[in-house]
């Protein structure tokens, strides 16, 4: 799944309370376990030059950088720390802590059914099995265009949960904003202007 569908998705699942001190913190767990990936790239494509080919069929899956992204969606490392939280800290860090940690649980839960030939180690360092999903969010062998489709509905649904709980300015903007972007990637994606 792509990270702005999951940003809005753990938003509209997670901040039922219309509490602003819970947006950063899901919002932060929501990117971490993307973030190795938005490293490799940056890195690779800015630093070092590398061609687009290269990084996501080569380098991508070189076995320092496969470490690296599972460690981030790793079920048992993320479900350690939370319970690390949730035993040893107390108030704000622990509440903070706390809804980080169930975000990038979200977050790998989600994207487990997804992933084929990409897939992440789930269960390491208890495992290096590897789910390979007859589906993926982006690789049109793998039923991308319907998986898309759905990914596109449920986010921009999301959006619009949002919005209408938060009844203010910003979210609703915002809302508006990422229900754009999701129908452009929409039009994009079916109107073959990316090549997947």
């Amino acid at each position: 799944m792509n990270t702005p569908s999951h940003i809005v998705i753990n938003l509209a699942l997670l901040d039922k309370s219309n509490n602003s001190s819970r947006v950063f913190p899901i919002f932060l767990g929501t990117l971490l376990p993307d973030l190795p990936i938005f490293i490799l790239f940056f890195q690779a494509k800015f630093i070092a030059g590398v061609p687009d080919r290269i990084i996501w069929e080569e380098i991508y899956f070189r076995d320092d950088w496969q470490l690296f992204i599972d460690i981030f969606n790793s079920i048992p490392i993320i479900v350690f720390f939370f319970l690390v939280a949730m035993i040893f800290l107390k108030g704000n860090l622990r509440y903070f802590l706390g809804l980080l940690f169930v975000s990038m649980f979200l977050h790998a839960l989600l994207d487990l059914p997804l992933h084929n030939d990409d897939a992440h180690r789930h269960f390491f360092p208890l495992s290096n099995w590897r789910f390979i999903s007859p589906f993926s969010y982006w690789d049109v062998r793998y039923h991308a265009e319907q998986i898309v489709a759905f990914e596109l509905a449920l986010s921009i649904f999301a959006c619009f949960v949002i919005i209408f709980r938060k009844r203010s300015f910003l979210p609703t903007v915002i809302g508006v904003l990422l229900i754009i972007m999701f129908v452009f990637y929409g039009w994009a994606f079916y109107g073959g202007k990316f090549d997947f």
